[in-house]
């Protein structure tokens, strides 16, 4: 076995947009760019991110997974035979499971999970996302090793009796040649939204699920606009579950604010989307490392974050940091953004902090000592 450079095949349940999915990308990416042998494999067929992996000539994998658990691991061992995989790396819970139930049946394939939440609620969550969670909980001393994206998660699965000698951190990476400062795209996507040049945008980017919490950042919105009519607020990200969109919308009439909400919806290009915004939010009420701080700070757009998982940390001195659910908290935040000078130097910083901490490589070369040490 080449111990240098082994076989990895990572398993994601799927390539939609997601943080987790992203971050599976760029590692292979990033990995194949050093001429490690990867390949991919999901449960479902198809995704933006698997067009990014096949113009890469990275193989994907889809295991089937309408055909029921029993056969998924069964076409999972035997595509890891077939491909002579030496160790699977595997992201989010229900790969997670699916990972170490497949290592058990091959003992010579070295088995490495990805946790990537901390302290994640999971009463409004599904019967079939509770009991992932549960078994991985149960499982967790199978893996050889578990990365964790952030402090915060390192403790969490402590917490969880997951084995501190089994964990290790390996903070997630950015791609800061696609997300940058673009002026022609901000002028651009503007337009697209309808929104005047010379006003301020404050964007919100993230599915809306309610961990993310829109109402916060919608009544914070309410009270910025009694003031500044100048400000709006765009919403970037999926649907979430049924009806929560809806809730969301009569909440923005309700307050008030409705004439000065873009729902953008899902993008297939946020790099560009980040840009139009000039100050970025995150509302939310739970997170382990959150992917799109640090992509709007590789954009140069200043972040406000709540006080959850790691986004303090990853904000650093480029931005501001209020307590969870506190709208008042958040538009104080934000009236302080509001100055074009503090704007452009939170601006400057935050780019060059993503740079100098959260590059590509520290992320594929911190994540190939983990894999080799499983």
């Amino acid at each position: 076995m080449n111990t240098e450079k082994p076989r990895i095949m990572l398993l994601v349940p799927n390539l939609e947009h997601g943080g987790s999915e992203r971050q599976a990308v760029l590692l292979a990416l990033a990995s194949q760019r050093k001429g490690h042998q990867i390949a991919v494999a999901t449960f479902h067929k198809g995704g933006p991110f698997e067009v990014v992996l096949e113009k890469a000539a990275i193989p994907v994998f889809s295991l089937g997974a309408t055909k029921g658990p029993i056969l998924v691991v069964a076409n999972l061992v035997r595509l890891l035979r077939q491909q002579r995989i030496e160790v699977l790396y595997s992201f989010l819970p229900p790969a997670n499971v699916l990972a170490s139930l497949s290592g058990l049946l091959l003992p010579k394939c070295r088995v490495v999970w990805s946790v990537r939440s901390a302290d994640m609620p999971l009463a409004g969550y599904s019967l079939k996302t509770r009991l992932a969670y549960g078994l991985e909980r149960l499982l967790a001393g199978l893996p050889g090793r578990i990365i964790v994206n952030s402090r915060a998660g390192y403790e969490a699965c402590k917490r969880k009796g997951f084995s501190e000698q089994r964990l290790t951190i390996v903070h997630n990476g950015f791609d800061t040649e696609l997300f940058r400062p673009d002026g022609d795209a901000r002028q651009r996507i503007r337009a697209e939204f309808g929104i005047p040049p010379d006003h301020i945008v404050i964007g919100l980017p993230a599915r809306m699920d309610p961990v993310k919490d829109h109402p916060t950042f919608l009544r914070a919105a309410a009270l910025l606009s009694k003031n500044r009519p100048d400000v709006w607020f765009v919403c970037l990200g999926g649907a979430g579950p049924p009806g929560y969109a809806d809730t969301l919308r009569e909440l923005a009439k309700a307050l008030g604010i409705a004439d000065h909400i873009v729902w953008a919806g899902d993008r297939d290009d946020m790099a560009t989307a980040l840009n139009a915004l000039d100050i970025a939010t995150l509302c939310s009420v739970s997170e382990s490392f959150p992917n799109v701080v640090g992509e709007a700070m590789a954009c140069g757009v200043p972040c406000v974050v709540t006080d959850v998982g790691d986004a303090a940390y990853l904000a650093g001195d480029s931005g501001y940091v209020v307590p969870k659910g506190d709208p008042a908290a958040l538009m104080e935040a934000w009236g302080r953004l509001l100055d074009p000078t503090t704007r452009s130097s939170l601006a400057e910083l935050a780019r060059r902090r993503i740079i100098e901490n959260f590059d590509l490589e520290q992320l594929r070369r911190q994540t190939l000592i983990a894999l080799s040490d499983a």
